[in-house]
């Protein structure tokens, strides 16, 4: 019988084989930026649970999983992480933001900043903070890397410590209890609790910051400072008497809105500040030299200020309308 057996295809037969090809990158090996062999030098500082992160030589590496194993690929050149997540409140402007402490890969400490938010989570916020010091390598996903990373690592051991501070003096109702917030905390019928934060910023605005509450022997000689507002100017009563209602009056803003502004007329040299700074000084450590704003402050400035001294005496000194027309109009608008 005839051998019907179709003859060997000498292409089906090299087909067969070949070897499957081998992934190369351009320059006949593994491509350089994002994958590269470990080193036997590499120092792994530490690694998260999953193993996907890893700070090796003092700078955050991602870690994929490959044909052959796993690769390495830097995210940048330094390491960071989250030392606090605060809320601050005005009543205005609310935000929150990370504090945020980093150290370059040669050991370089960067220094402490507050991010916000939402420049955290966008990832623009390493070059605007810490400029060339700190480089992340190029690459479409790394920044979305480098913010999952600083999280994993910043919650290693326990959650962010976390804090509400509040930009504002005044009553404010915490918890469901009631406080006077100042400089150094915030009174309450227990006193001064001085683990509420409270931060005005800084120059003279730091200066509203009171004591804690007066014994009632201590108040008795305390309450010799208002007979001495209320007799402030002998000749004239009413102005002791309005400064006194300034002080007691300014409290009492959140029960009723203070609507009004007391307006200090008179020459120079007649004691019109060291009036106004001794009704301030209720409210902190206030003098003639020290007052809260002045009338060379911005518009926007004074309004800042006035928003953050809520049930507060708030003083704008040195009101001297210019000589020049125009300039006079505009001081005067901005009352």
């Amino acid at each position: 019988m005839a051998d019907k057996t179709p003859p060997d295809n000498p292409i089906t037969e090299t087909i067969k084989k070949a070897e499957k090809p081998k992934l190369k990158g351009i320059d006949g090996g593994k491509a350089k930026e994002t994958l590269q062999d470990s080193n036997p030098n590499d120092v792994i500082e530490w690694k998260s649970k999953s193993g996907d992160y890893q700070i090796i030589n003092g700078a955050f590496n991602q870690i994929r999983p490959t044909r052959d194993g796993t690769a390495k690929i830097k995210l940048c050149n330094f390491t960071c992480e989250i030392t606090e997540e605060i809320t601050y409140e005005d009543d205005l402007n609310d935000k929150a933001f990370f504090r945020i402490s980093g150290k370059r890969q040669d050991g370089l400490p960067l220094p402490t900043v507050d991010v916000i938010l939402t420049k955290f989570n966008m990832g623009n916020w390493i070059t605007e903070a810490w400029g060339s010091r700190a480089i992340v390598y190029s690459g479409v996903t790394k920044r979305e890397n480098i913010r999952v990373f600083i999280l994993v690592y910043s919650t290693r051991n326990r959650d962010i410590p976390r804090q509400h501070v509040y930009g504002m003096t005044g009553w404010k109702n915490i918890d469901g209890a009631w406080f006077y917030l100042t400089g150094s905390g915030a009174i309450g019928e227990n006193g001064l609790d001085t683990g509420v934060q409270v931060d005005l910023g800084g120059g003279h605005m730091a200066k509203y910051s009171l004591p804690e509450p007066p014994t009632p022997e201590q108040l008795k000689v305390d309450s010799a400072a208002l007979d001495d507002l209320f007799n402030i100017c002998p000749n004239r009563p009413e102005i002791g008497a309005v400064m006194l209602a300034a002080v007691t009056r300014a409290v009492l803003g959140e029960c009723q809105l203070t609507d009004f502004a007391i307006f200090i007329q008179g020459q120079t040299g007649w004691g019109k500040s060291s009036c106004a700074a001794i009704a301030s000084a209720f409210f902190g450590s206030f003098d003639t030299r020290s007052l809260p704003a002045n009338f060379s402050d911005s518009d926007s400035d004074m309004e800042a200020k006035g928003h953050q001294i809520k049930d507060g005496v708030y003083v704008i000194d040195d009101f001297k309308p210019a000589t020049n027309a125009v300039e006079a109009t505009k001081l005067y608008q901005s009352q």
